[in-house]
């Protein structure tokens, strides 16, 4: 059974999962993977890189990145990818694949962290909007009510206003969660004085993941004194800022749906537009476009709608976020806002018709930054030219490269020869910089340990293999607390006919850095020619570590042993028996 979530689900419902929810078609809606041998490749979806490092193996049902390291079964990525605990996972993949779930509620409060966070996250936002809608705060309603949002959206939304008290939400959950659980959640900062409300006098917008979860808020100042206009919620085990778009639990469908997405960059932004009828919005969630943000949305579509503040930082923000849609494989474009305006502004002063105008007249990254290069101080259209191929370079997709290239040429009225001859001296710079980086990077991993070989060794085909390990090894002889664990779920499934599944020794581990320990494990698996000798050697290699530490232990007890003649008769009789095996296993390794 699995507990996470106020859950417990069933092994029948998982496995039922498991059968139906091939790793490749989960993994190919949001990573492009090409077969290589044995496995699929594709560039990670976990972080930036341009050369595929990304592995998935179908017949094993895994996947695995041998640049970050991120690896598990399918329901990894999914938690992963959508930032999901273990049970909104399995309700995802259940909803895919038509499975239902057998769920009861049965863990006790404060025993997951993660269920807690989001427990604590949704009563916040009652309390935030309770505040809010209180008599004594209706200058703050106001104040949105004129902006031109409706009560409506406000409640749609989870706006609400946290108080200038340092204990207002610290004190609705004082006594009901434990203090890990609650430092976990982001609400509160820990002082030398306790904990405090980690946002107070601020309107408060309320973040949610893509199924509809609160995973965290935005607070922005109602005095203008405030340093910070704008305060967030640190990542934590629910929130992360960079996979994180505002909006998008709402408005998934109707983007999947228009084959289109708009980015805007505030959440008055979203509102305004959402509420004025354009439902294919997001906006960033208080950071930078990043490439977690183009996955998300890639999933949904390849048009991508930028429309950013019309200032000088918004339109360099939305050439900067293009580039990272482009080098994701998306279709970006740019609407020109007037200058001085944001989208809410734009919109709530003359309706939504000329923005959607501007939008069917969007510019590609190419034109619009070119029209930026000519109304600016810069007249070396050289600079322009490599500066735009320095970004063109992060493209892998060759028919979206040449698309660019060719407006490059366009704009500028430079031959496409010439446009094409400095990117190709631009990319043989770039490969010997990644060679070199990849080089640095083969002589800093490490070499799979003993043990590492040893749960290698678990997997293989041969039975005759794993029941030498299951007769002949000794779990204390581990010295590694992760392969421990890894090999307690092993070692029942040794002594069977048939190789252990990893998925479901994966479904079996707790931890995250278990999963892609074993992950990488068994990708080293293939490599492996495996025999009886070679499981034979490593098991004695391991026991002969294991029993050099046990003789540096009774030697060093032997040396601060008190002045008892049976004590040190007891401990050398027990260093001379150590001796002799390490010698007799010594001369047993082939």
């Amino acid at each position: 059974m699995y507990f996470l979530n106020m859950a417990k689900i069933s092994e029948q419902s998982i496995e039922q999962i498991r059968n139906r929810a091939d790793i490749i078609d989960i993994i190919s809606s949001y990573v492009e993977l090409k077969k290589r041998g044995r496995n699929f490749f594709g560039l990670c979806p976990f972080h930036n890189e341009k050369t595929p490092s990304f592995s998935v193996n179908p017949d094993k049902q895994i996947f695995k990145c041998f640049g970050c390291g991120a690896g598990g079964s399918s329901i990894d990525f999914v938690m992963e990818i959508e930032k999901l605990d273990f049970v909104e996972s399995i309700k995802y993949l259940a909803d895919q694949y038509g499975v239902e779930i057998e769920e009861t509620h049965t863990i006790s409060k404060g025993q997951d962290i993660t269920a807690n966070i989001h427990e604590m996250n949704q009563n916040t936002l009652q309390i935030y909007q309770q505040n809010l809608f209180n008599e004594q705060n209706k200058s703050i309603l106001s104040h949105l009510t004129n902006r031109g949002l409706t009560e409506d959206t406000i409640k749609k939304f989870g706006l609400g206003l946290s108080s200038t008290k340092k204990d207002f939400v610290l004190k609705s959950f004082q006594g009901k969660y434990n203090s890990k659980s609650m430092l976990s959640s982001g609400l509160f900062v820990d002082t030398k004085y306790g904990y405090i409300d980690r946002f107070r006098n601020r309107i408060m917008f309320s973040l949610f993941n893509i199924t509809g979860k609160v995973i965290g808020f935005a607070g922005r100042a109602i005095d203008k004194n405030e340093n910070a206009k704008y305060i967030n919620s640190p990542e934590t085990q629910v929130y992360n800022k960079s996979k994180t778009l505002y909006g998008l639990h709402l408005t998934k469908n109707e983007i999947s749906k228009q084959d289109s997405a708009i980015i805007v960059e505030g959440y008055i932004d979203f509102l305004q537009l959402y509420q004025s009828g354009i439902k294919n919005i997001v906006a960033v969630s208080g950071t930078a476009f990043t490439d977690g943000h183009a996955h998300l949305l890639k999933r949904l579509t390849k048009n991508v709608l930028i429309a950013y503040d019309g200032d000088s930082a918004g339109i360099s923000a939305a050439i900067k976020a293009s580039y990272v849609l482009l080098k994701n494989g998306l279709k970006p474009s740019i609407i020109k806002i007037p200058d001085g305006l944001d989208p809410d502004d734009w919109v709530l002063k003359e309706g939504a018709e000329p923005f959607m105008d501007s939008a069917k007249n969007a510019l590609s990254v190419i034109e619009f930054s070119y029209n930026k290069f000519k109304n600016g101080p810069n007249e070396n259209v050289a600079d322009f030219i490599n500066e735009t191929l320095l970004e063109l370079a992060q493209i892998n997709d060759d028919v979206i490269l040449e698309i660019n290239l060719k407006l490059l040429a366009k704009c500028t009225g430079i031959s496409f020869e010439s446009i094409k001859n400095n990117f190709s001296n631009i990319i043989i710079k770039k490969e010997k910089r990644d060679q070199y980086k990849k080089t640095e990077t083969n002589v800093a991993l490490e070499h799979l340990s003993l043990e590492d070989d040893l749960l290698m060794l678990c997997f293989s085909k041969d039975k005759k293999i794993r029941h030498e390990i299951y007769n002949n090894f000794n779990l204390n002889w581990m010295r590694g607390e992760q392969s421990k664990r890894i090999y307690k779920q092993l070692f029942v499934h040794l002594n069977s006919e048939f190789e252990p599944d990893a998925s479901i020794i994966l479904d079996q581990l707790d931890s995250k850095e278990d999963h892609k320990k074993l992950a990488s494990i068994v990708f080293e698996v293939d490599k492996m020619t495996p025999s009886i000798l070679m499981a034979k050697n490593c098991i004695r290699r391991i026991e002969h570590i294991y029993l050099k530490k046990q003789l540096e232990h009774y030697r060093n007890k032997l040396k601060n042993a008190e002045d008892s003649f049976k004590e040190d008769s007891n401990l050398i009789l027990k260093i001379s028996e150590i001796q002799n095996k390490m010698n007799s296993i010594k001369s047993s390794i082939a």
